[in-house]
């Protein structure tokens, strides 16, 4: 697909979601089960991979949505197709192939959450014996997304793409650099390390 494609729906959104089928025909994404453009958005995302709601369930092999909003096809969020499509395959398609295979590590298994925290409510001594296992659910969410956004902007800078785009996925990389505490020695030698890995993935 051309770039005058995208310009196209930039203008249209009517013809969003076609444009989205076309664009899953040329690059498949075999770990999502649909891609959806949204046009309701209470929450100024972009883009979102949702989960089945089984997943919740911590159940393996479920595929999750993808949803893209109006704020995707704005030209000061995404320049050209390629910076779509990197947002798309490389930064969603990154979590949705984690939330596939491992929905444990991506902090998505709710239910131990809600039994958690039912616990707790119900016994508030056991509330910090409980509590590790809540922030240790809430931490490995935030690795999670620090992963994508990593394998995210690797990705963008092997693909060429430079400028804003670029330049906003490293500040959004160092910011989860420091959610998750990673000093800036230790985020140098993982992103090193990570760039050499890309190979098979992260």
């Amino acid at each position: 697909m051309d770039n005058a494609r995208y310009l196209e729906v930039v203008q249209d959104s009517r013809a969003r979601q076609g444009f989205l089928n076309d664009l899953r025909r040329v690059e498949p994404l075999p770990f999502v089960n649909k891609l959806v453009y949204s046009p309701s958005n209470y929450f100024s995302w972009t883009t979102r991979t949702r989960p089945n709601l089984v997943t919740h369930l911590d159940f393996k092999g479920r595929k999750p949505d993808i949803l893209v909003y109006p704020e995707a096809f704005d030209l000061d969020t995404h320049k050209d197709i390629v910076e779509l499509s990197s947002t798309i395959f490389d930064f969603e398609g990154y979590k949705a192939r984690r939330a596939f295979e491992n929905p444990e590590a991506c902090g998505l298994n709710w239910m131990e959450i809600i039994k958690t925290v039912a616990i707790g409510a119900a016994i508030p001594l056991l509330l910090p014996m409980v509590k590790p296992r809540i922030d240790e659910k809430n931490k490995n969410k935030e690795i999670h997304r620090f992963c994508a956004t990593l394998y995210h902007t690797i990705i963008a800078e092997r693909r060429g793409i430079n400028g804003k785009y670029l330049v906003e996925r490293k500040w959004d990389l160092a910011k989860k650099a420091k959610e998750i505490e990673l000093d800036d020695d230790d985020f140098l030698s993982f992103y090193r390390i990570k760039s050499r890995e890309l190979g098979t993935g992260l």
